[in-house]
């Protein structure tokens, strides 16, 4: 049986509706700036927006990745991890940009999910109790966005620093901040404070403002990605806050 069930997410910079049958992903796109009309619009992207869009969600949750391979390892592996696969299908890594889930882990510092949940906005989808995204193949939707009522919770980080990504059935989607936001917005660290943040704040901002000041500037967040994990891996021990969040959260 399909499922009628849409969840739409900021990503990117585009707003983004998914919909999941047991065989298939299908997503659209919204046009790139808020439109009044934003709900209403019926009409596909065009040829080059569409592959990059099947591109940006194919390497976000890694569905090149063949799960049940890594299953199958995992569970040999691991007998309590196979005990408990059967109830656990479709998790997948996300592969997140540098910047945010650098935020987000500092975020995660002797912290639960809960108020993480509340302090950042990882990826929203409208529908709690989807299914996970297992597929493998991508298709793009040409039928109308279904509202379903956001979660509550206040997603203080995109609200107050995130771009607006586009206002859909009466709910403003906003991105996740870019480094240069943090960085050089006035007086961030006391404004999350306020926000809830707590000693968090402060590695916050001189995080952004440090990465921000590199050099090679953001570049150099991407490119740890490339080289061995213990120099990747001392590199970030270096930014504020990280040797804190990586204690705690293996507590």
């Amino acid at each position: 049986m399909q499922s009628s069930l849409h969840r739409s997410c900021a990503l990117k910079g585009r707003l983004i509706t998914l919909k999941q049958t047991p065989t298939s992903v299908f997503y659209r796109t919204y046009p790139l700036s808020p439109s009044p009309d934003a709900s209403t619009v019926t009409t596909l992207d065009p040829d080059p927006e569409d592959l990059a869009v099947s591109t940006l969600l194919t390497d976000y949750f890694q569905l090149h990745v063949n799960l049940r391979d890594c299953y199958a390892r995992w569970s040999e592996a691991d007998a309590n991890f196979a005990r408990k696969a059967a109830n656990l299908r479709g998790i997948r890594m996300l592969r997140q940009d540098p910047w945010e889930n650098l935020v987000c882990f500092i975020c995660s510092s002797n912290n639960n999910i809960q108020r993480i949940s509340q302090m950042v906005m990882l990826i929203r989808f409208e529908n709690r109790n989807a299914q996970s995204i297992t597929s493998t193949i991508l298709h793009r939707i040409e039928t109308h966005h279904r509202p379903f009522p956001h979660p509550n919770q206040v997603h203080k980080l995109c609200v107050n620093y995130g771009p607006l990504t586009h206002t859909l059935d009466g709910h403003a989607y906003h991105d996740f901040p870019s480094l240069q936001r943090l960085a050089t917005a006035p007086d961030v660290e006391a404004t999350l404070r306020d926000l809830g943040f707590g000693y968090r704040a402060k590695y916050i901002a001189q995080t952004a403002r440090r990465i921000y000041e590199h050099p090679e500037g953001e570049a150099w967040l991407h490119g740890l990605r490339k080289i061995e994990y213990k120099e990747a891996k001392e590199a970030l021990l270096e930014l504020a806050g990280l040797r804190l969040a990586i204690k705690t959260t293996s507590q």
